[in-house]
């Protein structure tokens, strides 16, 4: 695995990236001495691989992953963060958006650089290649495994993560396209953003589309695009069970046809 940066793979010294910028956290209440959890859960077909519950003392908006270098983050990261920043603004104050085609590609954009950083919190098993992590820079170009949805939330929580990843196959001969020196090749994460239930899907495997495989009335699609204008705030909310059935839907792919696994993966 490159330990340079995971965007660029230079070797300079690398800085601290938050999951959640820092402008964000004036929307999030905090307490003083707060504490939080992060979840991840991996496995391979039926068997649980590894299981982590996470707790750390400060807010989540606190949470900084050292994986980018200084010019990445100051560089083309800031740039998109500044796009961003105005369509999030509207969305975390609840007030009235529309979320044009051309604002759904640039939050999905965001999203995709967020679900990156965040995945390699445990490197060892992250889900996509150098090579697109580079087009992702380069072109903005998100991964076509990638699935992209936003829902609307009314619970108490303001942020929250949880990754569940998987390594699968269509063929007993194991996956394709082949790993490619990774661990694994498919996973989901969801987190909240205040009021904002973001879910990512990635699954890398010929044959099964995530957009296909994943459907949930009360969510919008962001990618690949699927409706020239979401209007925020949605007009369904998301419980707490729904919330959580659908951060472990990657858990239901084990139950599609011709799904096998991939033989003796690491």
């Amino acid at each position: 695995m490159n330990s340079g940066c995971i965007f660029c793979g230079s070797r300079k010294k690398r800085s601290k990236e938050h999951v959640w910028p820092d402008w964000m956290r004036e929307y999030f209440p905090k307490m003083e001495g707060q504490s939080h959890n992060r979840e991840t859960h991996t496995f391979r077909w039926e068997t649980a691989l590894g299981s982590k519950r996470v707790k750390r003392q400060g807010h989540l908006s606190t949470l900084k992953i050292r994986a980018v270098c200084e010019e990445c983050n100051s560089g083309w990261m800031s740039q998109l963060e500044s796009e961003t920043k105005p369509i999030l603004k509207g969305i975390l104050q609840n007030q009235p958006v529309e979320i044009t085609e051309a604002k759904q590609e640039t939050l999905a954009r965001w999203i995709t650089v967020k679900t990156i950083v965040g995945e390699h919190a445990e490197p060892d098993i992250c889900v996509t290649p150098e090579a697109d992590r580079y087009l992702l820079k380069s072109k903005g170009i998100i991964p076509n495994y990638y699935a992209i949805y936003l829902g609307r939330h009314t619970t108490t929580s303001d942020t929250a993560w949880l990754r569940t990843s998987q390594t699968i196959g269509l063929s007993k001969d194991g996956p394709s396209p082949p790993l490619g020196g990774l661990k694994r090749n498919t996973q989901s994460i969801a987190f909240l953003c205040g009021p904002l239930f973001l879910f990512v899907f990635a699954i890398r495997v010929e044959g099964i589309g995530a957009s296909e495989f994943f459907k949930f009335s009360k969510l919008s699609q962001l990618f690949p695009l699927h409706e020239p204008i979401i209007h925020w705030p949605l007009a369904q909310s998301l419980s707490k069970s729904d919330m959580s059935r659908i951060a472990y839907a990657l858990e239901d792919i084990k139950n599609l046809p011709n799904v096998h696994d991939g033989g003796d993966l690491p």
